[in-house]
């Protein structure tokens, strides 16, 4: 799962988006889900 961050949210609330993202991935488990339409970060990954 990637994540990008609009705001500076400081290093306490990134901490807690990544204790978010952490236990959305445990809960999805190996279910993957995938945007109808690239994203934005999606084509700029592929890129990369």
């Amino acid at each position: 799962m990637v994540t990008r961050l609009l705001d500076d949210v400081g290093a306490d609330g990134g901490a807690a988006v990544d204790t978010e993202v952490d236990r959305l991935q445990e809960w999805l488990g190996e279910v993957r889900v995938t945007p109808r339409f690239p994203t934005p970060l999606q084509k700029e990954l592929a890129q990369g």
